[in-house]
């Protein structure tokens, strides 16, 4: 059994919970990310962590899917203990 999410749902959790999307051009569809909603946070945590950061215990984390896990996905996912595809669709999971 093979989860998935619809692209909708992605755009609109990335513009909510990571930064905005701009246009290339308006003849194509051409989408860029600008992660300034996740950066900050990055940078939040970074700063709040940096001793452990700074003694190997932790990793820094930068503008990427790890840190999209550990800052947005886990919180909201861990006390349900479903994935993201199941919390979106209440339970059930997109099936691809």
């Amino acid at each position: 059994l093979r989860r998935g999410i619809r692209l909708d749902n992605l755009l609109s959790f990335f513009q909510r919970h990571c930064g905005e999307l701009v246009f290339e051009d308006e003849e194509r569809w051409l989408p860029i990310c600008q992660p300034t909603k996740l950066a900050r946070q990055c940078n939040t945590y970074n700063q709040a962590n940096r001793r452990e950061i700074a003694d190997g215990k932790l990793w820094a984390l930068g503008t990427n899917l790890y840190a999209v896990e550990k800052l947005l996905i886990r919180p909201q996912t861990a006390s349900h203990r479903v994935s993201m595809s199941e919390l979106w669709s209440g339970g059930k999971g997109n099936l691809i």
